[in-house]
């Protein structure tokens, strides 16, 4: 890569050519790694329905789910 930047300021067409293949080629693979990371970062939607179940099976205090009662035979 040094010897290409030495040559392309020298003026030789073919390694400033190259030299932007190379550059405009990494560029490519920074953006692509933050594309894969965006889509691992979003969680999951739920729907209203799914809320909803959720919702009640989190349901403490007053409205919780009860304990059972304790067996009347041994």
């Amino acid at each position: 890569m040094a010897k290409l930047v030495e040559l392309a300021e020298s003026g030789n067409v073919s390694a400033i050519r190259q030299f932007d293949k190379m550059l405009t080629a990494e560029r490519l693979k920074s953006v692509a790694g933050t594309i894969v990371e965006r889509r691992k970062e979003k969680p999951e939607k739920l729907g209203k329905k799914d809320q909803a179940k959720l919702a009640a099976h989190e349901m403490g205090g007053k409205f919780g789910a009860r304990t059972p009662p304790p067996r009347l035979i041994n």
